[in-house]
C-alpha cells in the first residue's frame, strides 16, 4: 500500500474510534479502565506476534521508546477529549496539527514549507475557522478537553517531525508496539485528573449485540490496532506535514458521525468547514513524494 494511502484509510478508524471509546465509558468501568485495558489487550496481541517472528530486537532502543511516549501520550490525550468534550471541537483543535508539523519540520529537520503545504494549512485552518466562528473571532481554548486536544495535536506532530528525522533505522513494528504500550497507562492516569468524565453515549447503537468486554475487544482490533498500523506506516514514510494534512481528512468523518449519531451540530457551516479541510488534504495528495 502506498504510504499516503494508507495514512487516508487510518482516517475512517481514527473518525470513528469515538463511538467505542464513549460506549466503554458509560459501561460502568470505573475511571475508563475498559480503554485502558483494550489498550493492553492489543499490546499482549502484538508482543505475541513479535515473538512468534522473532522479531523482538525491533522494540529496543532509547529513541523508538521516545517516540513512541509522544505518540502514546498524544493519542491517550485524545481519547481523554474525546470523553470529556464535544467531538466537533477536540477533533478540530487536534487538526492544528499541520501547523506544528511544518513549523517543527522546518526548524528541526530544515524541511521546505511550499507553496502546496501552505496552500494546505490555509484551506484546514480556514475549515476550522469557519467551523468554530459563533461572531466573535476565532475560539481560544477554554475547558480540559480543549487544552487536551491541543497539546494532543503538538505531540503527534512533534512525534511525526523525530519520525521523519529518523525514519531510516526506526522500526515500524517497534514503534507500534511502543505506542500501544504506553497508552494504556496514560489514559488511565489521565482519567484522574479533576473535571466531569460524563458524556454522550451512543443511544441504542449495537444494543442487544455489544455489551462492555466486546466494545473492548472491538476497540483494541477493529479500530485501535489497524489505525495505529495504518497512521505509522504511513507516517514513517511522508514528511511530517504531508502526513497531518492527509490525516486531517478525520476532522469529516468525526463530523459527519457525530451529527449522525448523537446529533451534535452539522448544518451548512459545519459541511464548509468539512469541504475546505479535505480540500487541504488533496493539496498534499496531488504531490505525493515518497522519502
Amino acid at each position: 500500500m502506498r504510504p499516503d494511502l494508507a495514512v487516508v484509510a487510518s482516517t475512517v478508524l481514527w473518525g470513528t474510534i469515538w463511538i467505542p471509546i464513549r460506549q466503554l465509558n458509560s459501561v460502568g468501568w470505573a475511571q475508563g479502565l475498559a480503554t485502558t485495558v483494550s489498550c493492553i489487550l492489543a499490546t499482549i496481541v502484538l508482543f505475541g506476534f513479535l515473538s512468534y517472528k522473532r522479531r523482538l530486537s525491533k522494540i529496543s532502543g532509547a529513541r523508538l521508546w521516545f517516540l513512541g511516549l509522544l505518540m502514546g501520550f498524544g493519542i491517550a490525550l485524545y481519547f481523554e477529549a474525546m470523553v470529556r468534550g464535544n467531538v466537533a471541537r477536540v477533533v478540530l483543535l487536534f487538526y492544528l496539527m499541520p501547523v506544528w508539523s511544518a513549523i517543527l519540520g522546518r526548524v528541526i529537520n530544515g524541511n521546505a514549507i511550499t507553496v502546496r503545504r501552505i496552500s494546505g494549512i490555509f484551506l484546514g485552518i480556514s475549515g476550522m475557522g469557519v467551523v468554530f466562528y459563533e461572531g466573535s473571532g476565532f475560539p481560544l481554548p477554554s475547558s480540559v478537553a480543549d487544552f487536551m486536544a491541543l497539546i494532543s495535536g503538538i505531540a503527534w506532530a512533534f512525534a511525526f517531525t523525530l519520525l521523519d528525522r529518523s525514519k531510516v533505522s526506526t522500526s515500524t513494528s517497534g514503534l507500534i508496539f511502543t505506542t500501544l504500550a504506553l497508552m494504556g497507562p496514560f489514559f488511565y492516569m489521565l482519567t484522574l485528573v479533576p473535571g466531569s468524565r460524563v458524556s454522550l453515549a451512543v443511544s441504542g447503537f449495537g444494543s442487544g449485540v455489544f455489551g462492555g468486554e466486546a466494545w473492548l475487544i472491538a476497540l483494541a482490533f477493529i479500530w485501535l490496532l489497524p489505525a495505529v498500523l495504518l497512521t505509522l506506516f504511513g507516517a514513517s514514510r511522508l514528511q511530517p506535514g504531508q502526513a497531518s494534512i492527509f490525516l486531517m481528512l478525520e476532522v469529516a468523518i468525526s463530523l459527519v458521525s457525530a451529527a449522525f449519531l448523537i446529533d451534535e451540530p452539522f448544518g451548512m457551516r459545519e459541511m464548509l468547514g468539512a469541504t475546505l479541510i479535505i480540500s487541504a488534504s488533496f493539496t498534499e495528495f496531488g504531490g505525493f513524494r515518497q522519502k
